[in-house]
């Protein structure tokens, strides 16, 4: 399809529901609704991507094997996020490089409804790793 139509714009909902990926944990949820809310009713939005755009992102392959990886790589893992697993593993798949693998309970929006919580992780792996 992409080389019949590679312009035809296909709706992010169609793939993503970002109300579905919305924390089930009420103090959470209340926060990440109005964060997804207002995303949603943003006229800057993309809420559409072309076909070969989203192809793109499919099949093109990463430009180095992972062991190729030199710089400290801390991974920020949300436990009710997408597909935590997939982040679990990629992290074991490093090299021996400094990294971290840092658990949150929450969702992708973790970080969005947890500013402070997050920019702490995130400075203090700055200042362990800079």
């Amino acid at each position: 399809m992409v080389k019949l139509v590679p312009n035809m714009k296909l709706p992010i909902s169609l793939y993503l529901d970002f109300k579905e990926m919305i924390d089930t944990k009420e103090e959470n949820r209340q926060i990440e609704m109005q964060i997804v809310n207002n995303f949603l009713n943003d006229p800057d939005f993309d809420t559409h991507y072309s076909l070969s755009a989203v192809m793109s992102f499919i099949t093109t392959h990463p430009p180095n094997p992972l062991s190729d990886i030199k710089t400290p790589t801390m991974f920020l893992v949300a436990t009710r996020g997408l597909i935590p697993n997939y982040f679990r593993d990629l992290y074991s798949r490093l090299p021996h490089i400094k990294k971290k693998l840092v658990e949150v309970d929450g969702s992708v929006f973790w970080m969005l409804s947890h500013p402070k919580e997050a920019a702490k992780i995130i400075c203090d792996w700055f200042d362990e790793t800079l």
